[in-house]
């Protein structure tokens, strides 16, 4: 796609009411969001990026029955995965979009499309067998016919290993981009909690001060709070 045919579908994809997105939504993916409120789980986000990507996307570890937010969180986190796998450069504010609210989530459902418009090639994809669970007992356990075949003994080292120990690195490398984006999401939320904390703490307030309590509390002084 040249640079000219990417700014005018980028333009296109920036007109489109909520109405024509979740219609493009529902058409790709073989879904009925009625609402775009209810994109707020990321399961549908999760899977735009493995249309885009195949392969990428754990997309086994989706849930889409969630219907808590701390479901919604796990769905992110394969989201967030899969961003760092692909290099895709777009922090994914998840504090905000689990909550459902409309703009937040448009916002993101615009930003998606636009994401799909300049880089799907076009394939062929069936999107209700990738929404199926992976189950383990499908994989073949092909240690024992190794053996078998060569004798319990002076089995050679085999050459997949070096392949395993790549892909536990790039797991690792995600898994800590992931902790890392959720220790800054909670250190933040501390530090609004102490900022508030603050514009009372004149007042004398029993609440304010069990919560700086709480706050400054460190190594074993934190066993022995009181609960509010």
């Amino acid at each position: 796609m040249s640079s000219t045919d990417s700014l005018v579908t980028t333009e296109i994809s920036s007109m489109l009411s909520k109405n024509d997105l979740l219609h493009w939504l529902n058409n790709f993916l073989k879904l009925n969001i009625a609402k775009v409120e209810h994109l707020a789980s990321g399961a549908a986000y999760c899977q735009i990026i493995e249309a885009i990507y195949p392969g990428q996307v754990q997309m086994h570890k989706v849930n889409w029955q969630a219907k808590h937010e701390y479901e919604y969180i796990n769905n992110f986190k394969v989201l967030q995965q899969a961003f760092v796998k692909c290099n895709i450069q777009k922090y994914i504010e998840v504090e905000k979009l689990i909550k459902g609210k409309f703009q937040d989530n448009l916002e993101m459902l615009q930003w998606i499309k636009k994401f799909f418009d300049l880089h799907y090639n076009g394939s062929s994809y069936e999107p209700a067998p990738r929404r199926r669970p992976v189950s383990r007992q499908s994989t073949p356990d092909i240690k024992r016919p190794v053996k078998k075949i060569l004798g319990e003994h002076n089995i050679p080292a085999s050459p997949i290993e070096p392949v395993k120990a790549k892909i536990d690195t790039d797991e690792m490398k995600m898994t800590i981009h992931t902790l890392e984006k959720e220790r800054d999401y909670y250190f933040g939320k501390l530090r609004d909690i102490e900022n508030l904390v603050q514009k009372y703490e004149d007042q004398e307030n029993p609440v304010i001060l069990s919560i700086q309590k709480i706050l400054y509390a460190v190594g074993d002084d934190a066993m022995e709070i009181d609960h509010i």
